[in-house]
């Protein structure tokens, strides 16, 4: 389909993973992970195994969802547009288009907060990468919604892709030194931004060089967001 024009409005199809943890819900329900994926170079074959089927999140992110719901999260990441089945595949061009998919993100994270079993007051949002543009985007916008926020191996924001300036959710940035995907000077500018601001931010570097985190390192990135989700904040509204 093409593109919207200023003004105008189109409905598009999408599509997104929600995992729920096994066992017994906590009696306030399930706290919520909003998750963010990163870019893909062909948008239509993002989660797709190597027959072409729909296996989201795809093998590169499995390890990350699988984490989290086995930790006691309800995991949304929803597809973006243009990404495997979902429509609007016209917008995966444009060099805002973390901008159309925070949207996108948002309005995945509506349609499962109605669902019963979840903790409202424990809503958490996390991204990769371009997810990572994407989260700060989301944050920028409604940002009250959640409780705490973490990106990993996030680009730098540019041109109109906002920082969080107003919600004032707490930011856990997570890089390697050495990667070469996004350099992490990048989420040092991110950290140092958000401070300035007098926005609770913290940065975590590693010595490695992967752009998603393996082994060791994973596990102490996945360690580190779920001691930062539980802080005691405020909680988000409804």
């Amino acid at each position: 389909m093409a593109a919207c024009k200023p003004g105008q409005w189109a409905a598009l199809v999408m599509a997104a993973l929600l995992l729920w943890p096994a066992g017994v819900p906590p009696e306030r329900g399930w706290p919520l992970l909003l998750f963010n994926h990163g870019y893909h170079p062909n948008p239509p074959d993002y989660g797709r195994n190597a027959h072409g089927g729909n296996d989201r999140p795809g093998d590169y992110y499995r390890g990350v969802t699988q984490a989290f719901v086995d930790r006691g999260l309800v995991v949304l990441a929803p597809d973006y547009r243009g990404h495997n089945d979902s429509e609007g595949g016209d917008f995966t061009e444009r060099p805002d288009a973390p901008l159309y998919y925070a949207r996108d993100s948002l309005a995945a994270l509506r349609v499962v907060e109605s669902l019963d079993g979840l903790d409202r007051s424990r809503r958490y949002i996390m991204g990769h990468s371009m997810g990572g543009l994407v989260t700060l985007a989301v944050l920028a916008g409604v940002g009250d919604v959640f409780s705490a926020a973490s990106i990993w191996s996030s680009m730098a924001p540019a041109g109109n892709i906002m920082l969080p300036v107003d919600a004032g959710v707490p930011l856990l940035v997570q890089h390697a030194r050495g990667d070469r995907s996004t350099p992490s000077s990048g989420s040092a500018a991110i950290v140092h931004d958000l401070q300035a601001r007098g926005i609770t931010a913290r940065l975590e570097l590693y010595e490695g060089d992967d752009h998603l985190f393996a082994g060791q390192d994973f596990e102490r990135a996945v360690a580190r967001d779920l001691a930062w989700f539980a802080r005691p904040v405020l909680p988000a509204t409804d």
